[in-house]
């Protein structure tokens, strides 16, 4: 896939505790009678932040463009080489329409159906590198595009709680940008709005 641009890229990573999403995701699915996972929860929790973060959904040629529009690339290889499978208007659709929309093109990809429509015009992506056991990632940007996100595998982690060590599953997001539309303070401001969506307790 001869997709990927050639900017100067720099990269921020920050961890997410586990818990909290992965028992908010527990419950949806009871709840609702469905099956989303956690690369549903960040395309959503990512389509929503970027209205507060809109240089992150933008490319750079001399000037940077903002996208009026949220599309989100979602990479997918099922066997049959990498594609690009894209949320159109990603911020104007549930959880439950993100999950199925997925589910949908994973199944044209693997019977070859695809659309060109349904492959162009992504303004952000998204690697989701979770079932691979990979500790971190840090992915390349897109042409056209100014941002990817990758999500790692969970891992084992400590923390001190009343003065008491515990157990607790986290696993590590990392943002890729283009670093003539953001500082590094600016990329942390967004990611970590990711991360705090992920991490807030169920009410």
């Amino acid at each position: 896939m001869d997709n990927y641009s050639s900017k100067p890229i720099s990269s921020v990573i920050v961890q997410v505790k586990s818990k909290n999403i992965c028992s908010l995701i527990e419950n949806f699915n009871i709840k609702n009678k469905i099956n989303i996972h956690l690369g549903d929860v960040i395309i959503s929790a990512t389509a929503k932040i970027l209205k507060d973060f809109p240089e992150f959904n933008s490319n750079f040629d001399k000037k940077i463009k903002i996208y009026p529009d949220i599309n989100i690339g979602s990479l997918i290889n099922l066997g049959k080489g990498t594609k690009i499978i894209v949320i159109k208007d990603a911020d104007k659709k549930s959880i439950t329409e993100i999950s199925n929309e997925l589910k949908d093109l994973a199944l044209k990809y693997i019977h070859n159906e695809l659309v060109k429509e349904e492959t162009e015009n992504s303004t952000i992506s998204i690697t989701n590198l979770s079932p691979f056991n990979a500790y971190l990632a840090i992915p390349p940007v897109l042409k056209n595009q100014s941002a990817m996100i990758s999500i790692a595998s969970e891992f084992d982690s400590f923390e001190i709680l009343e003065k008491k060590i515990s157990s607790i599953k986290k696993f590590n997001l990392t943002l890729s940008y283009d670093s003539r539309i953001a500082d590094c303070q600016k990329a942390l401001q967004f990611l970590n709005s990711i991360k705090n969506i992920l991490e807030k307790k169920e009410k």
